[in-house]
């Protein structure tokens, strides 16, 4: 299954260089961010654990919790994306003559996805027809 529409190839080690750099730039965002998520819920833990149990607690402590709990969502979406983020580098390294091809169909992954989401696994038209497949 070839790409629609694929602009000309790029030279793979072109690709790479501009793959790695993007990873590298990602991950060092997320950690940031992560960093940043973690401390944030570490307070949020902190002042609900001040509080004193009781049945209703009121408004403000409820607010605290749903922030909380969406600061460990946050997180847990960060440590998700770092770890295809590692994993694309490593295969990168590993691997470098496969890195950029389809792991479904073997295809080469157009420059562009790559450039967009550098850690993907599948071409355009393998991760459409899983989402597909997926919605039904």
């Amino acid at each position: 299954m070839s790409e629609p529409d694929a602009a000309p190839p790029v030279p793979p080690e072109l690709v790479h260089e501009a793959v790695r750099s993007r990873l590298r730039q990602e991950r060092a965002r997320l950690s940031h961010s992560l960093e940043r998520w973690d401390a944030e819920l570490a307070e949020h833990r902190r002042r609900i654990g001040e509080r004193a149990p009781c049945a209703y607690r009121g408004e403000a402590a409820a607010r605290e919790e749903i922030e909380a709990d969406a600061h460990a969502c946050a997180a847990e979406r960060g440590r998700e994306a770092l770890q295809e983020i590692d994993a694309a580098l490593r295969r990168l390294e590993s691997e470098p003559e496969r890195f950029g091809r389809c792991g479904r169909c073997g295809d080469v992954i157009a420059a562009e996805r790559l450039e967009v989401l550098p850690q993907t696994l599948r071409c355009r038209a393998c991760a459409e027809s899983k989402t597909s497949a997926e919605g039904r």
